[in-house]
């Protein structure tokens, strides 16, 4: 009977204990925008990097001794600024006023680029510690995000307009509003894909990490221009969000998890 008694008693008190989750804060920010690929990018491209404060929480589940589950929900805004020489740069400007809802055309010359993300950023992904303390940790996973403001505006500044490649139909000598191209309106309002990361447990519960977060689908919505199956997108090539983040976590509880009693 006492051995009985015994042998029950692991199972009673777990019976009888919670797990109660690590809970981190932290702050960071990030550097990035939206992209195109590697082919698209304009030889003369002159990128300004715009910080801003991001902030968040994430909880951490331990499922053994290097392996936790983790996720966060952080609120930022990504955004960058950038000069660029292009050629022959095909574009489907939004424009109300024509039949099929877009001004087609081609820029070659200078131009400034202005774009802005702010949003809500859920990671889920595992942490894997590395090492025999553990300290250095590997995060890979993936992401979420509801894009809640964007911006997204290209100003040529100097050289010429056609409706064709290398045609010059409308000369730029400055920057006007009457041949800036925004395209706030058709900005998709969410995102999805890789996360990578590492992170260094400096001291008791700081830790300090380094994040990649790549998107895979396109900025713009798919399906821009009902009125023109033809023409699906805004630009001749895809765009998605690319971003590097720094972040100082600080850990509320116990950084392994703890378990209570009732």
């Amino acid at each position: 009977m006492v051995c009985m008694m015994a042998g029950m008693a692991p199972a009673w008190s777990q019976l009888n204990e919670r797990y109660v989750p690590a809970l981190s804060l932290y702050v960071g920010t990030d550097v990035g925008g939206a992209v195109p690929g590697m082919n698209y990018i304009p030889k003369i491209f002159k990128p300004y990097i715009q910080l801003n404060l991001a902030v968040g929480a994430g909880v951490r589940f331990p499922l053994d001794q290097r392996v936790t589950l983790r996720s966060d929900i952080g609120y930022k805004t990504v955004r960058m600024d950038a000069d660029a020489y292009v050629e022959n740069q095909l574009a489907f400007v939004p424009d109300d006023g024509q039949p099929q809802g877009y001004l087609k055309q081609y820029y070659t010359g200078q131009a400034a680029m202005s774009m802005s993300f702010t949003m809500l950023e859920v990671p889920v992904y595992l942490s894997i510690g590395l090492g025999q303390t553990g300290r250095n940790k590997l995060l890979v996973g993936g992401y979420g995000a509801w894009i809640m403001r964007s911006n997204f505006q290209t100003d040529p500044l100097k050289g010429y307009i056609g409706s064709r490649p290398d045609v010059i139909e409308n000369v730029v000598s400055e920057p006007s509003p009457e041949v800036s191209m925004n395209f706030r309106n058709v900005l998709s309002k969410w995102d999805a894909g890789l996360f990578l990361g590492y992170e260094y447990n400096i001291y008791e519960r700081i830790n300090i990490g380094f994040r990649f977060l790549a998107g895979f689908k396109d900025i713009f919505y798919s399906d821009v221009y009902p009125n023109d199956p033809e023409v699906s997108k805004v630009l001749e090539y895809r765009m998605t969000h690319m971003r590097g983040a720094i972040t100082v976590s600080y850990d509320l509880f116990n950084h392994k998890g703890v378990w209570v009693n009732h």
